[in-house]
C-alpha cells in the first residue's frame, strides 16, 4: 500500500485566511453603509414630522 505524502496546506490556508479577512472587511463596510442609510432614513422621517 503506497501512502501519498500529505499535501502542504500552508499556501491554501494562507489564501483562505486572506479571503476571510477580505470578506470581514467587506461585511463591515456593508454594515456601515446600512447603518448610515438607516440613520439617515430615521433622521429624514423625524425631520418630516
Amino acid at each position: 500500500i503506497s501512502v501519498s505524502p500529505p499535501r502542504p496546506r500552508l499556501h491554501r490556508n494562507h489564501k483562505q485566511s486572506t479571503e476571510n479577512s477580505h470578506d470581514a472587511e467587506t461585511m463591515s463596510k456593508c454594515m456601515n453603509i446600512r447603518f448610515f442609510i438607516q440613520i439617515s432614513a430615521e433622521f429624514s422621517i423625524g425631520k418630516s414630522r
